[in-house]
């Protein structure tokens, strides 16, 4: 598992759900595999206490299945829980990209153009990890154009069944289409046209559904039947 530093006055619980929902995603705490509290709380350094409220709150989620007694297990991938997810981002997502279309300030527009070349560079050197971590910076980027950071945390937390996927198709599918959805919602949001953004933003986030046979075919031991 990876751990990476804890965040200076994070407190240990928050910090156990970051490390964990992080593994989780990048698929390093694969879909099936079991973990348990001591072996995480002695990779964490932590007391049991706070990796049992992060477990409890994932499986909230349905994001890990905890077993009394027996430990926990990662849970596999579930496209019901996936369609859910993109439900959610669908509704807020199309929302907040036609409201910074309105607001935007050429600061806004600036910053997201970087992260769009940003992302265009690790694609380009085929790290994966950093594309989708640059591709949630974009997104938390729309939000932030128009205050509504709160939302995008919210939606995170049902977003890790969608950022799974995500991140297998990075490494699946030949075909990414990530920059070029990026970059027409950057135009449209510099042309203040809400209708492109929001179609476009429909398009970017329902292109799991083309590459839905291509992961089921090569990681099939990770998909729920």
């Amino acid at each position: 598992m990876n751990v990476p530093p804890r965040l200076p006055r994070e407190k240990a619980r928050d910090y156990a759900l970051r490390v964990l929902r992080e593994n989780i995603i990048s698929l390093t705490l694969e879909p099936g595999a079991r973990v348990s509290e001591n072996e995480l709380s002695s990779e964490l350094g932590l007391s049991r206490t706070p990796v049992r409220e992060a477990l409890i709150e994932l499986g909230n989620y349905g994001i890990v299945e905890i077993f009394p007694q027996h430990g926990s297990v990662i849970s596999k991938i579930d496209y019901r829980h996936i369609e859910e997810a993109r439900f959610m981002r669908l509704a807020l997502e199309t929302a907040a990209v036609a409201e910074v279309c309105d607001i935007a300030t050429a600061e806004d527009v600036e910053e997201l153009e970087d992260s769009v070349q940003i992302q265009k560079m690790y694609m380009d050197n085929g790290n994966a990890k950093m594309l989708l971590k640059m591709d949630n910076k974009f997104h938390r980027g729309i939000f932030a154009a128009c205050d509504k950071l709160v939302s995008y945390t919210l939606m995170q937390n049902m977003a890790v069944h969608f950022d799974r996927v995500r991140q297998l198709s990075l490494t699946t599918v030949k075909d990414i289409k990530i920059i070029e959805d990026h970059r027409a919602i950057v135009e449209a949001i510099k042309a203040h046209d809400k209708e492109r953004a929001r179609d476009v933003m429909t398009l970017h986030l329902s292109r799991y559904k083309t590459d839905k046979t291509l992961i089921q075919d090569q990681y099939r031991r990770f998909i729920r039947e």
